[in-house]
């Protein structure tokens, strides 16, 4: 395929005025086109023009989202069309003038408003890809029967609940797509296709598949995905030949051994089912490569094993051929609540199944950790957790999502009458532990029941304050759940883009509102002093571990078993790698030790248990470092004292050790003490000296360094890259500095009349997530460091000088009245830029806004917040009180030319709103990613985009024999999916080709 030659926009314009002089010639820049792409090119109530019967040698046609209803007679012309696209538009019935297009090999009519089909479409015989979907089809169009050359049919998203039997005279198809339609028993008929490969049954309301399913031979690709299926269907286990089977989705609790019949399956996805136990057998499955069971409340194996993937549950059945399986029940027990709430004499109290007081000098102040077995089979491993707000950033690198959570609080210190006791002891740490650990199961407990005679009156009236707590939040989910609602009715069908957004934050939201009810209903009211309430306590944690338990090979519990005893018996602050090797071959039998003698055997089976005990919460591990995988943290206390000696707010502590460690005068030591609580600045030298009575080796020493850094919790900097002594490490934790007056200058509140300012706001309605902005902070200065960028910082923003534009990271609150003197209060979060280049302005403020969606999906799944756009327009006349626009209007595809300011009734710039579509940035970069994809890269690129369904398999081979081979960047312009783009930023990722994917995303 060579001189390929396409016409754009441009293109379409010169035949709009060869169509004004229909006499005159055709000029040979016309008569070269191969492509025509015409992607939105025609205006609303227009037509493709009559002149488009000249494009002679024009094989690619491409014309989606134009509100096209008829064609030109002339495009008949085309003797050598074979790709035509006409998707996204308006055509009611089939064009006549396309019978004429012999050479027509692949035609998409999707999304238009089609009922019926012609039975003339029958002489297009040379038709073999044809796209219909989501057109308005009640029943299966009768004319497709006599198509007996169509290889590939897609009629997705219709209204079919049944397939005639005569389309067994479609003997041509190999390739079948009917997902997302109305079919609740597998169409029968479809059996009589001897010759399909691929078949698509997604999203629809199927329960059974019949045993005549086994007549198709040749199928090796099966989707069911979103069915409704509650048992696997058994005679799949006939088809020999299938490769690839997807069943997410759907209500399976069991699969059959017979899986194993399957001998061709190569991929499985069970994702998001009810499945609890895999059967030992899919280990032996020699064919298959791999196997998705996220989302299934899965016991054998555990869900972090399966997690792992399919090596890690083919070694896992086999630790069970070796030894005998063991059903454990051991979950982590996590105590929060304020200071002096008596969780460290309920913790001890609970361990030694005796009464035991806490003295006031004992009392914990990070995390103390303990283990309580009721017996053989069942046991707990407890945090005691310390109140200090400084610490609490810490909780998550402790707490285990399987675990339990127990809200902790003093009844005798408790009053009704103050309205702040029920938010400051309990209400709050509910919201931080339902934001930060969504999913988790908690339980609130009130101690010291002897010293409290008005116990049951306080908790009657807790358990109304709870309810009331959970019903606003419910009614706040519930209102923004409708509000969505309403804005997805209201949303042009046409704006996919905006109506999945709006789905997907619904769909977050509607998640969000079912964990607010996971809070035990009864609250706990114990005494360690009298053990009054505790039996009921030690109950209801037995009952908890017993929905918990899961099967574990028995030298995976004794391997466990030893590890946890070094907590207590070893001396070490750390476990390293060839230690835990060496407890791991003790507790190891013979005959596993003989199928797993190679060093590269043990090392996975190091991790899997490793894995598994870091799961339960019995150590913390992080497998995602090289140098931080060869370390275990299984004294969890030693990392809390760390974080406690480092992020110490108490300045006079920290100078007084300071200046006993160094041997360095009161002067100095109060210098580098102003350097940490002013600028957030700690030397290695200092960070190692608040460390000392830890007795950190020098490997754990760096380990910590590494660490703390791989949290989050601060960044280097070295002022001189030849002088070591030089790094310094940067805490925006510690920062107590106001903001600057230099910055009234630099950043002044007034914008100028020739900048413009972007303003994303991150409103958080119930309180500011702790810690959230400080490592967005750190995440920001990672680039800038690399940009080489001056910047101020401050204990609630960032200042930077950008090569094309200034920025502001801010974080403030923000109180609201209300009628009758009530009040709100939001915290925001804003990034603001400044400059006049919008299209790198955009690409700042993309990259900030991306990393902290990041941060709160990792770090605060649960959280509630709100994203809106500061109008510009107001920015600029300092309005008080701007227009926002909601932030899931940027994902429009369609955009306005210009957008309405409703505080000021005017229409400003689109560009102003709306970020550059993805297209535009790829257009514009696409000299610079020619030059630095190499082809193997663009091959692999392009075979992704097919098997996504990005690409046809029309455009797939085009570009695979096209000599041009970043051809491929032109036809990835003419998609509007996001999807698209999101496989494009994916692959530069798996590439490790950061340098591509900011040139593109930001």
């Amino acid at each position: 395929m060579t001189g390929r030659v396409v016409a754009g926009r441009g293109g379409f314009d010169l035949l709009r005025r060869l169509e004004l002089s229909p006499q005159s010639d055709t000029p040979d820049i016309v008569k070269e086109w191969t492509d025509l792409l015409l992607d939105m090119a025609v205006m609303p109530g227009d037509n493709l023009p009559e002149s488009i019967g000249r494009c002679a040698n024009v094989r690619f046609l491409f014309a989606p989202h134009n509100k096209l209803s008829s064609l030109p007679q002339s495009i008949s012309n085309l003797s050598l069309l074979t790709y035509l696209d006409l998707s996204n538009n308006a055509f009611t019935t089939f064009p006549i003038a396309l019978y004429g297009l012999a050479k027509l090999q692949d035609l998409n009519l999707s999304s238009n408003h089609l009922s019926d089909l012609p039975e003339k479409i029958s002489g297009m015989t040379g038709l073999q890809t044809f796209d219909i979907s989501f057109n308005n089809f009640n029943t299966f169009p009768t004319a497709l029967f006599n198509m007996t050359n169509l290889e590939t049919m897609l009629l997705k998203g219709s209204k079919l609940s049944d397939i005639p039997v005569e389309i067994k005279h479609m003997t041509g198809l190999r390739r079948f797509w009917l997902d997302s339609n109305c079919f609740s028993v597998f169409p029968t008929a479809l059996c009589g296709m001897a010759k399909l490969k691929l078949l698509d049954l997604r999203k629809n309301q199927i329960s059974d598949i019949q045993v005549d399913i086994s007549e198709l031979t040749e199928l090796e690709k099966l989707f069911l995905h979103q069915n409704a299926f509650i048992t696997f269907p058994t005679a799949l286990c006939s088809m020999t030949k299938l490769k690839e089977l997807d069943l997410q989705d759907n209500q399976i609790s069991d699969i059959p051994a017979d899986i194993i019949s399957m001998i061709g399956m190569e991929s499985l996805d069970l994702r998001s089912n009810k499945i609890t136990h895999l059967p030992p057998q899919i280990g032996n499955m020699k064919s298959l490569v791999e196997l998705n069971v996220k989302g299934n409340p899965l016991e054998q194996p555990p869900q972090h094993i399966a997690d792992r993937g399919l090596d890690a549950i083919k070694r896992y059945f086999e630790a069970l051929t070796t030894t005998k399986a063991i059903q454990s029940s051991r979950i982590q027990v996590n105590l929060l609540g304020e200071t002096e709430a008596g969780k460290t004499s309920l913790s001890r109290t609970l361990q030694r199944g005796r009464s035991t007081l806490t003295e006031s000098a004992d009392r914990t102040r990070v995390v103390e950790q303990g283990t309580w077995e009721t017996d053989q089979d069942i046991a707990f491993n407890i945090n005691d957790f310390g109140g200090h707000d400084v610490y609490k950033i810490g909780h998550p690198i402790f707490i285990s999502k399987r675990g339990l959570v127990l809200i902790t609080f003093d009844l005798s210190e408790y009053d009704p009458q103050n309205k702040a006791h029920y938010q400051l002891y309990i209400g709050n740490w509910i919201d931080k532990v339902q934001a930060q650990l969504a999913g988790i199961k908690m339980a609130v407990v009130g101690t010291h029941l002897d010293q409290d005679k008005a116990s049951i009156a306080k908790c009657s009236i807790i358990k109304s304050k709870l309810e009331g707590h959970r019903q606003k939040k419910q009614k706040w989910y519930e209102s923004q759940i409708k509000s969505i609602k309403k804005k997805i009715l209201d949303t042009d069908e046409t704006q996919t883009s905006i109506l999945q957004a709006y789905k997907d934050k619904k769909s977050k939201l509607m998640a969000l509102q079912e964990q607010v009810t996971d809070i035990h209903d009864d609250i706990f009211r114990v005494s360690s002093k009298t053990m009054e309430g505790i039996e009921g306590l030690q109950s209801f944690l037995t009952i908890v571990a017993k929905e918990r338990a899961v099967i574990l090979p028995e030298m995976w519990v004794a391997a466990a078993t030893m590890v946890c005893a070094e907590i207590y018996e070893g001396s070490e602050n750390t476990l390293g790698w060839d230690k835990l090797k060496d407890l791991i071959l003790q507790s190891a039998p013979t005959l596993w030790k003989e199928r797993n003698s190679s060093y590269e055997d043990l090392n996975l089976a190091t991790c899997d248990i490793l894995s598994f005990l870091a799961h339960r919460g019995d150590i913390i591990w992080f497998d995602s470092s090289p140098t931080l995988k060869k370390l275990v943290f299984h004294k969890q206390e030693v990392l809390a004292n760390v974080l406690k000696a480092v992020l110490n707010h108490d300045s006079d502590v920290v100078q007084s050790k300071l200046q006993q460690s160094m041997s360095i005068s009161e002067p100095k030591a109060k210098k580098i003490c102003d350097d940490i609580f002013s600028s957030g600045i700690i030397s290695r030298k200092a960070m190692d000296c608040l460390c000392e009575p830890f007795k950190l080796s020098s490997t754990e020493a760096d380990v910590m360094v590494e660490l703390m850094q791989k949290l989050e919790l601060c960044y280097q900097v070295q002022e001189d890259p030849l002088v070591p002594s030089s790094i310094l490490f940067h805490f925006p934790w510690l920062l107590t500095q106001d903001r600057q007056l230099e910055l009234d200058e630099k950043w002044p509140s007034k914008v100028s009349s020739d900048t413009t300012q972007l303003a994303l706001g991150i409103h958080f309605p119930f309180q500011c997530p702790e810690g959230i902005y400080e490592k967005l902070s750190v995440r920001l200065h990672k680039y800038l460091a690399r940009t080489k960028t001056e910047h101020i910082d401050w204990k609630d923003g960032v200042y930077a000088q950008l090569q094309s534009c200034k920025m502001q990271l801010s974080r403030e609150e923000r109180h609201h009245q209300l009628e009758m003197a009530n009040s709100t209060t939001d915290w925001v979060i804003t990034i603001a830029i400044r400059g006049s280049d919008l299209l790198k302005m955009w690409g700042v403020l993309s990259r900030v806004h991306d990393d902290l969606m990041t941060i709160i999906e990792e770090d605060w799944p649960g959280v509630s917040y709100d994203k809106y756009l500061v109008c510009p327009h107001c920015t600029n006349e300092d309005r008080e009180e701007p227009t926002l626009f909601e932030v899931e209007i940027l994902a429009g595809v369609d955009r306005p030319t210009n957008v309405l300011c409703k505080n000021t009734g005017r229409y400003i710039s689109a560009d102003l709103v709306y970020p550059p579509h993805w297209k535009q940035v790829v257009n514009k970069k696409k000299d610079r990613l020619k030059q630095n994809i190499t082809e193997p890269d663009l091959l692999h690129l392009n075979d992704l985009f097919y098997q996504e369904g990005i690409f046809s398999e029309y455009e797939y081979d085009w570009i695979k024999e096209s000599p041009e081979k970043t051809a491929i960047l032109d036809f990835l312009t003419t998609k509007s999916d996001y999807k698209a783009f999101d496989i494009l930023c994916q692959f530069f990722v798996e590439l490790e080709r950061f340098d591509l994917l900011e040139l593109i995303k930001y």
